[in-house]
C-alpha cells in the first residue's frame, strides 16, 4: 500500500470522527432537538453531516483506485464496518 493511500485512509478516519460527532449531536428526539437547537443550527449540523459524507464517500473512491484487485475486497470490508 503507498504513502498516498495510507494518508488518504487517515483523512478518512479523520472524518469519519467528526462525522460521528456531528450524528450524536442530533441522535435525540425530534422535539428535544428543537429544544437544543435551532432550525438555523439543525440546517448547519445537516449541512456538515452531507459535506463530510460526501468527503469520506470521495476518498473511498479514490482509495480504491489505488488498490491492487486482492486489496479491494478487503478495503470493502473495513469500509462498510466503519459505517
Amino acid at each position: 500500500m503507498s504513502t498516498a493511500t495510507t494518508k488518504m485512509k487517515t483523512r478518512r478516519a479523520g472524518h469519519r470522527g467528526v462525522l460521528t460527532k456531528l450524528l450524536k449531536k442530533v441522535e435525540p428526539s425530534s422535539e428535544e432537538l428543537l429544544q437544543e437547537y435551532d432550525v438555523s443550527e439543525l440546517s448547519t449540523i445537516r449541512g456538515l453531516i452531507v459535506k463530510k459524507q460526501e468527503t469520506i464517500d470521495q476518498l473511498n473512491e479514490k482509495i480504491v483506485e489505488e488498490l491492487s484487485e486482492e486489496e479491494v475486497s478487503e478495503e470493502i470490508e473495513e469500509a462498510e464496518e466503519q459505517v
